[in-house]
């Protein structure tokens, strides 16, 4: 759905694991595709931003549960870099050995965007 998204929640994999488990997990398609994310924990994130844009309605929010070892500033660059603005960290939590983060990000068409 071409610019049809209002909302988008992504709970991605986000654990990071090295490159023969990420690759293992993908090709097996069971339960540990659901948790490793690969180097820093951002593989299937880092695939999916490029493709936002083109996902996200005119004015539509992102929201993401990102692990602090994903680097949450270097993925907040990495969405500015495509159009979202605004990075907010909504809550955050410590699970074991686990610190997670919601963040939600604000998308605006470049052509559209003010100064802010």
């Amino acid at each position: 759905v071409l610019n049809g998204f209002d909302v988008i929640i992504f709970n991605p994999p986000y654990v990071p694991t090295d490159r023969d488990e990420y690759e293992n997990a993908i090709t097996q398609k069971d339960i540990s595709a659901s948790w490793a994310g690969g180097k820093f924990g951002r593989e299937v994130l880092q695939r999916l931003i490029p493709n936002l844009p083109t996902l996200m309605a005119e004015k539509s929010l992102l929201y993401l549960i990102v692990l602090y070892e994903n680097d949450p500033k270097f993925i907040t660059q990495l969405l500015q870099n495509v159009g979202f603005h605004s990075p907010k960290y909504l809550d955050s939590m410590v699970t074991g050995n686990e610190k997670l983060f919601v963040m939600r990000f604000q998308f605006q068409r470049e052509e559209n965007v003010v100064n802010q």
